[in-house]
């Protein structure tokens, strides 16, 4: 196949179908809120001690729980707070060991922050014999945070905010700031509103309704949108080019997805991203180390290969995470291990691409062959249509719109499509025919993915508009899933195929 990475797609006449895009981290100083400061230090005090027990006594369930609470702390003093202030429930559970969520640990990587914080519910006990104690003194200097005034970071926003508005000479500029937790989304609303600034939020838990209304709200009215990473799967963003990453999730490839929410095709302004991490903190110390690392590898291999090595990365970023709490002096030589395992594993894939015809080369005018490839990585799915609970696999690609599709000959005319299904942490995928008559057709889903998988071959590209996105996303949200929750769920297209007499 024709594999081509987005930074490098081009249209039918040669021309970039993506924008430029520069990405600044920017290090944020407490200044006066020395509460907040002393907060985050004692939080990191209790994941140190927590994660050296995890490792001492082989007991994962409390890596888990304490380097969640770093995430939290970094996110914002709500954030810990609320999680401390559950924790401290869970733990005056008496008699109890620890019992953190056994059924999600497996899958716990796979989980977005609002789920890891959700599951706090079901980690019951405590974790050593003296954390009642600490969680206890953690919430007293988390309230005193929090009553002291905003957040360092989120004044910080505010005044990124005002220097956007003033540097592209728009003051109803738009801006997307992401956070993993509902917590921090929550408090950043509020301090948006004091500072009279429009905005609206998307997570998880919202239906798809509520979802489209917010995005709706945003484009038309509204100057920010806060989404959560579950809350902004499969949402169109490219309206607004400016991206705040308020906290990060410990993983390359998710900060690359958050951006890709606004850096798609159709974008009409050069996309503008910004980091945010807190002086002195963990996040400063690793991310500092990584862009360093990840630019010498892109160099090596070659900026080509940038999804490759997101995704090796990503298998190494809690281990670095780990040094630099446990031992920040050998932060720079872990990291240099990591980047020579991952450029070895980029380079080790790269005969069995070409093997396989997987070169990596400027985008053509049709990739026909493209669709058997796709199918080929969604083939172990299929028998798994409509099982909760198995993972989809992730390197099937979001179709969006304005994205070129192939057209294909059949027996009715309508829409092939695959969508990736979530339903709080658990994933399925379902295939729907959506006839152009308005019909479901399952007997012509299968016969055209059948039909797919023996090689017919497409006999052009047609581009899916925003409209008709829509109005397929609508059809499977009605036909597409077996709902054993009785929750909305999240829907991602991965696969789609026009079909014509």
């Amino acid at each position: 196949m024709i594999r081509t990475e987005k930074r490098h797609a081009i249209d039918n006449s040669g021309q970039p179908l993506f924008r430029p895009r520069s990405t600044v981290l920017s290090t944020v100083r407490y200044q006066d809120r020395q509460v907040e400061r002393t907060l985050y230090e004692a939080v990191t005090d209790y994941v140190r001690h927590g994660y050296r027990r995890a490792l001492a006594e082989r007991r994962p369930a409390i890596g888990f729980l304490v380097l969640l609470m770093q995430r939290l702390v970094s996110s914002s003093s709500a954030a810990i707070l609320a999680a401390l202030e559950r924790r401290l429930i869970a733990v005056t559970a008496e008699g109890q060991q620890l019992r953190l969520f056994s059924e999600r640990m497996s899958e716990w990587d796979e989980l977005s922050g609002e789920e890891q914080l959700a599951a706090l519910a079901d980690a019951h006990g405590a974790a050593w014999a003296d954390e009642r104690s600490e969680v206890e003194l953690l919430i007293d200097l988390a309230r005193r945070s929090v009553a002291s005034g905003i957040d360092a970071k989120a004044r910080y926003l505010l005044d990124l905010l005002a220097n956007v508005a003033r540097e592209e000479g728009d003051p109803s500029i738009k801006t997307v700031v992401f956070t993993e937790f509902i917590p921090t989304q929550e408090m950043l609303l509020d301090v948006l509103a004091g500072a009279g600034i429009t905005s609206v939020a998307i997570n998880g838990t919202m239906s798809i309704t509520e979802r489209r209304d917010a995005q709706a709200a945003f484009r038309d009215e509204a100057r920010v949108l806060v989404s959560t990473d579950a809350g902004g799967e499969g949402v169109n963003l490219q309206f607004a080019h400016v991206v705040v990453n308020y906290d990060l999730p410990w993983s390359p490839t998710r900060i690359e997805q958050r951006i890709g929410r606004v850096d798609r095709i159709g974008q009409l302004h050069d996309v503008k991203a910004h980091n945010v991490v807190l002086e002195s903190s963990i996040d400063a110390r690793v991310l500092s180390v990584l862009q360093d690392k990840l630019a010498v590898i892109m160099a090596e291999l070659g900026v080509d290969k940038t999804n490759d090595v997101l995704a090796s990365i990503d298998g190494h970023v809690e281990e670095l995470y780990a040094t630099a709490l446990l031992d920040p002096d050998r932060l720079d030589m872990t990291a240099d291990t990591i980047a020579a395992a991952t450029t070895a594993d980029v380079a080790d894939a790269e005969p069995l691409r070409l093997a396989l015809g997987d070169s990596t080369v400027p985008a053509r005018r049709t990739r026909p062959a493209a669709l058997r490839r796709w199918l080929q990585l969604a083939e172990d799915a299929r028998g798994r249509l409509g099982v909760y609970g198995e993972h989809f696999d992730e390197s099937l690609p979001e179709i969006i719109a304005g994205e070129p599709v192939p057209v294909v000959t059949g027996a009715a005319a309508g829409w092939w499509t695959m969508w990736e299904i979530r339903v709080s942490s658990e994933r399925t995928a379902t295939a729907l025919f959506i006839a152009d008559t308005g019909n479901v057709r399952p007997d012509l889903a299968e016969r055209t993915w059948t039909a797919l998988a023996n090689g017919i071959e497409p006999t052009s590209l047609v581009s899916l508009s925003e409209s008709e996105l829509e109005r397929l996303r609508s059809f499977a949200a009605d036909h597409g899933y077996r709902n054993p929750h009785g929750t909305v769920p999240s829907l991602t297209l991965r696969l789609a195929v026009r079909a014509q007499q």
